[in-house]
């Protein structure tokens, strides 16, 4: 019982026990933690370094997001989120979800939330996808300048579970994103939820001077 709560074993009903398989990993940096691409942008003009682990076996450029168009694109702010936008409690933001995805396998959930009267002056009803959002914030004077994550790992929630098709005792780590403008309003609030077992982050930081 203690390994497969740690996440070392596979359990299959009538079958026995197995030691589950090490899954690979991607080296994730934070400036792709909430960027996408729009289907006909080109790919990144850069190679990633050549000790990333490409996970099954495919190239970083076959990673897509999956956009589900009849999703609504407006909600209520829930507590945390009208917070960290500042908006009041109840208040209507903007929001898209996606996942991230290789074939036909989700390898991460997303959700961005941006205060709705921003965002409809934005357009970003039109925009599926990624830095196409970002872009068209910053098209309207709301250039960010500034972002802020918070890490932390947790126990998925069954429909976590489902989506990624995570194995019992294997946590998921959410990655809570702020982005900020130059005079340090808060422009969207994002949440990326991805397997520990699939997913290393990585975070480089700069020396004072």
């Amino acid at each position: 019982m203690l390994l497969r709560n740690e996440g070392l074993i596979d359990v299959a009903h009538g079958l026995g026990s197995f030691v589950r398989e090490r899954e690979p990993v991607v080296r994730l940096g934070p400036d792709r933690l909430t960027r996408g691409w729009e289907p006909d942008d080109p790919p990144p003009d850069h190679e990633p370094p050549d000790d990333i682990e490409r996970p099954l076996g495919l190239a970083p450029d076959e990673r897509t997001l999956r956009f589900d168009p009849a999703q609504p694109d407006r909600t209520r702010a829930f507590p945390e989120i009208a917070y960290t936008l500042g908006v009041p409690a109840g208040a209507d933001v903007f929001v898209r979800r996606w996942d991230e995805i290789r074939g036909e396998r989700a390898l991460a959930l997303m959700t961005a939330y941006v205060p709705w009267e921003m965002a409809n002056a934005a357009g970003l009803a039109q925009i599926t996808i990624g830095p196409a959002m970002y872009a068209a914030l910053a098209d309207h004077g709301y250039r960010v300048m500034r972002v802020t994550e918070e890490v932390h790992a947790r126990m998925p929630t069954a429909a976590e579970t489902a989506a990624l098709n995570i194995s019992d005792g294997v946590p998921v780590m959410s990655v809570q994103r702020v982005s900020y403008t130059t005079d340090d309003q808060p422009i969207a609030a994002s949440v990326s939820v991805m397997s520990a077992a699939r997913y290393r982050l990585v975070y480089e930081l700069q020396a004072d001077d």
